[in-house]
């Protein structure tokens, strides 16, 4: 979660009025345990700890962009 704060944390101190927005990638093997994990499910044969770290990885991001949205200063 801390990486996740400071790379929001980077692009605001580093935003200019080329910035385009923020991006994000998230990888998960098992089909739909991205969704099921930000869903709150944590039955492990569909949600492995990966992606239950990516979705609370996730919502750390969006807390975070909710409190002062990215953008140029």
């Amino acid at each position: 979660m801390e990486a996740t704060r400071a790379l929001i944390d980077c692009a605001r101190r580093n935003a200019n009025d080329r910035m385009l927005g923020y991006l994000s990638t998230t990888w998960a093997l098992e089909p739909g345990g991205f969704s099921r994990a930000l869903l709150g499910e944590r039955y492990p044969p569909l949600v492995s700890e990966w992606a239950a770290q990516a979705a609370a990885a996730f919502r750390v991001a969006m807390d975070e962009l909710a409190k002062q949205p990215l953008g140029p200063r």
